[in-house]
């Protein structure tokens, strides 16, 4: 092997040639950092368009577990979901509850989000009166549970835009009106789930 001295032409390309070759290198690490960071950047941008709707309706079809309060859930199979409510179905009963008196969900699927447009259109409009209209068309018995921790039985007399109007009668009763204890009229902001009995 062949030795230069530092000052002759071949020593001095040998210095240059480790230079460039070390910048070239802190520039590719420099790239490869900016890559990421701009990954990252572009993750969390795309995280924020994502709405718990979206999150629940790319769950669909699983089994989740609601927190309604300290020792309160409420578990069962994500059948549909819109904006404020949430249909479970446990066994063969069906809970419609209200999302703003929900404090945590368990079992959504973290890398899973729909979108309107995958669900289609009617999906972000449908409300929770369909749902509401569907248990009163089967004059099936409810139990409907308030924020305060009280739960009333009875049958759906009526659905409004954002009430809903309970006739209170025995389980097991048909609801005629001499069964008929009261008719309550509740609006939806009281109402944590309407539970088909």
């Amino acid at each position: 092997m062949t030795e230069h001295r530092a000052d002759s032409p071949f020593g001095r390309d040998q210095r240059w040639s480790r230079l460039f070759n070390d910048l070239e290198g802190q520039l590719a690490a420099a790239q490869e950092a900016a890559d990421a960071a701009e990954a990252a950047d572009r993750v969390r941008a795309e995280v924020l368009q994502i709405r718990l709707i979206d999150r629940l309706w790319g769950s669909i079809g699983r089994s989740i577990r609601l927190r309604l309060g300290p020792g309160d859930t409420l578990a069962g199979r994500l059948v549909t979901a819109g904006e404020g409510w949430v249909l479970l179905e446990e066994g063969d009963r069906e809970t419609l509850v209200f999302l703003p008196r929900v404090q945590a969900i368990d079992g959504l699927d973290p890398r899973t989000a729909a979108s309107a447009e995958v669900m289609g259109p009617l999906a972000a409009r449908v409300g929770p009166g369909h749902t509401l209209r569907r248990m009163l068309r089967d004059r099936a018995p409810v139990g409907v549970r308030l924020d305060d921790g009280t739960i009333l039985t009875g049958t759906l007399d009526r659905v409004g835009r954002d009430f809903i109007d309970l006739a209170q009668h025995d389980p097991g009763d048909v609801p005629r009106a001499r069964a008929i204890r009261s008719l309550l009229t509740i609006p939806w902001p009281s109402i944590v789930w309407v539970r088909r009995l």
